[in-house]
């Protein structure tokens, strides 16, 4: 039986969102306006702020940057005592709000961070699982890094054999499930230890912990 005690953990990267300030375009004013989030670590602090115990695992790298955002998800209250740290660089991302007619735009730089670099090994799913109630995470983290599909497989079945429930959030983009894939990966292989699939469409997005950063 699936045990429903215990805390949500939920798996992927932090990243370090630059935005302009108001809803104007990129760098058309002088600074920008700084904020951690990311897919997985914004479901973690909205289950806090709906007063459902939560935590992440991830690895953010050991210096100030990788200090503050850990205490962006502490001070949220979040469980972060699953994240690693080691040498190494955040991921972070460009994003300009959309305002009127003018559609989001968003830049990614998130290649060779610490977690997309973050070994198989480094993961000790048994110790990391214990306890928790079920594993959340999204259909983005296996075309981070080239290991990460099998990391994710791998999470996700020792979830499965601690009957710790497995939530996927399925992102609707085909090119990512190329990048997954790849020629010879069969695309269902990601879903066969998962008790529930997540579907997400454009109407349908987790807004609880849009505001504050998040």
């Amino acid at each position: 039986m699936t045990r429903t005690d215990g805390p949500i953990l939920c798996f992927g990267e932090l990243l370090l969102r630059l935005s302009p300030p108001g809803h104007g375009p990129l760098f058309r004013e002088s600074r920008l306006d700084a904020n951690f989030g990311g897919a997985e670590a914004n479901v973690a602090v909205a289950l806090a702020r709906l007063g459902r115990s939560s935590g992440v695992i991830s690895a953010v790298p050991d210096d100030v940057v990788g200090d503050a955002a850990i205490d962006a998800l502490r001070r949220s209250g979040v469980d972060v005592s699953r994240i690693a740290r080691s040498d190494g660089r955040l991921g972070l991302y460009y994003l300009a709000p959309g305002a009127g007619l003018r559609a989001s735009a968003i830049v990614y730089d998130r290649q060779n961070s610490v977690f997309a670099t973050r070994a198989a090994t480094a993961y000790d799913w048994p110790a990391l699982l214990a306890g928790a109630a079920r594993l959340h995470l999204s259909g983005i983290n296996p075309a981070i890094g080239s290991a990460m599909a099998d990391i994710c497989l791998a999470a996700m079945t020792a979830a499965r054999d601690r009957r710790t429930g497995v939530v996927r959030r399925q992102l609707p983009r085909e090119h990512v499930g190329e990048m997954v894939c790849g020629p010879s990966r069969d695309p269902s292989s990601a879903r066969r230890p998962c008790r529930f699939v997540v579907r997400q469409s454009p109407r349908h997005r987790i807004a609880a912990a849009a505001s504050a950063g998040w």
